[in-house]
């Protein structure tokens, strides 16, 4: 069983495992407005894109790689 909430296929409710199941009565709170742009800035969408698609070439080399080594113990 699981340590999270689980609502069954009938729509019941299960409790946590080790508690009461209540919410904590602490409260997020926020001083200002979120600044999106400034956050968004952060990060350089282009040089994501090469990470990303430098990882993908890498696991793409390694699976052709896997499958010609796969087919050549095969024969």
């Amino acid at each position: 069983m699981s340590c999270f909430s689980v609502v069954d296929n009938r729509g019941g409710h299960r409790g946590t495992r080790g508690g009461s199941g209540r919410q904590p009565n602490s409260t997020l709170r926020f001083d200002g407005e979120f600044d999106f742009e400034t956050s968004n800035a952060q990060f350089d969408k282009v040089q994501i894109e090469r990470e990303i698609e430098k990882e993908l070439k890498e696991k793409l080399a390694l699976g052709i790689m896997s499958f010609m080594i796969f087919c050549f113990l095969e024969n």
